[in-house]
């Protein structure tokens, strides 16, 4: 994976649904090559061996002194909903070039899983930082990555960049708290050129397929929830129309347009709500698309906290809190007991919160 330099060949630039500019660069050459500090540098493996190769970056990164079976030990797999088939381990701070290093372990296709790397970034930045600290719009200035899988791995070189592109552009429009993400390309992949070709192609597909726009009047709430929920969550949302006739809500099966790609008119309607009620049941965490919802209203959050823009309701019955991910336990919300709770109640505590229009 070393080689002599590391060169940017493509540039997407975009902004996420505060305004903040993104960036998502396609790079040549050496990935373990940094003039200044990286945030982060991630890595795929086999689970559970981190055995370095000539041809990995887990073996790039030993010939710099980066030992990453050593930095597994002070680490800890993020709690993600794609456990059984991917899992991700974050490395504690270094003072090196790299600062940590992602482990990425999937078992079959990492393509189709890739999306759990994203989530892993988001839930560790979320975990971590303190929420009475000031508000930073872009805790990690740099992430790079190369196309998981493909070199020991046999994953194919064409399916793994164009989901990587996709993925990491949406996660960036939707909220991922970093500035700039790089994918690197090995400067000594036969089909290098190829890749080079379908990389430009891809940025320009993106940036038609994956925008919206920002309606004049926003939604009141965006409902997050998880669809084996439905007959709850409608009861909870009449509640809320009957306490306020004229509220208006985001609700996707009522939303989304047939054949739309179901991420992009989410975040369309995440961007353009007053609010963001994210009703976690006792399997929400087990939905990417849940936590996906979950990471980016927590993300703008923190940009606008007063009024808040997070109002999650805990309606759990068999899980404890305990057991939830380290970035829902952080927020405060509104706790719900039992199968049956008044839901005049908890709509009119959930109303209290939501910003004036």
């Amino acid at each position: 994976m070393a080689g002599t330099g590391l060169r940017v060949v493509h540039t997407a630039r975009t902004t996420n649904s505060q305004g903040h500019e993104r960036l998502l660069d396609l790079c040549v050459g050496d990935i373990t090559l940094a003039e200044s500090p990286i945030d982060l540098i991630c890595v795929s493996a086999f689970r559970g061996d981190y055995s370095p190769t000539d041809t990995s970056v887990i073996g790039a990164l030993l010939k710099r002194g980066i030992d990453v079976a050593n930095l597994k030990k002070g680490s800890e797999y993020m709690r993600l909903p794609q456990a059984d088939t991917a899992r991700c381990w974050i490395s504690p701070l270094t003072d090196r070039e790299f600062r940590r290093v992602l482990c990425f372990e999937c078992t079959g296709q990492a393509a189709p899983s890739v999306g759990e790397v994203f989530r892993a970034i988001t839930e560790h930045v979320l975990a971590e930082r303190t929420l009475a600290e000031p508000a930073t719009e872009t805790p990690l200035d740099c992430v790079r990555m190369p196309l998981f899988g493909t070199g020991d791995g046999g994953g194919d070189l064409h399916e793994m960049l164009g989901e990587t592109l996709r993925q990491g552009y949406i996660h960036l429009r939707g909220g991922l708290p970093v500035h700039r993400l790089q994918i690197v390309l090995n400067e000594l992949s036969p089909q290098l050129y190829e890749l080079l070709v379908l990389g430009g192609l891809k940025f320009g597909e993106l940036d038609r397929e994956i925008s919206w726009k920002t309606l004049k009047d926003p939604y009141d709430l965006f409902i997050s929830y998880r669809h084996s929920e439905k007959a709850r969550v409608d009861a909870l949302v009449k509640a809320l129309e009957r306490e306020r006739p004229n509220l208006t809500s985001f609700i996707d099966r009522k939303q989304l347009s047939v054949g739309s790609f179901w991420k992009v008119e989410l975040m369309e309607g995440l961007a353009n709500s007053r609010a963001a009620l994210c009703i976690i049941t006792d399997d929400y965490p087990a939905s990417a698309e849940c936590v996906d919802e979950f990471h980016a209203s927590m993300t703008r959050n923190i940009v606008r906290r007063d009024p808040p823009f997070l109002l999650p309701v805990f309606w759990l019955t068999k899980r404890k809190l305990a057991d939830l991910p380290t970035s829902m336990r952080r927020v405060q919300g509104i706790d719900v007991r039992g199968e049956d709770p008044e839901l005049g109640k908890i709509a009119r505590s959930v109303l209290d919160k939501l910003p004036p229009r």
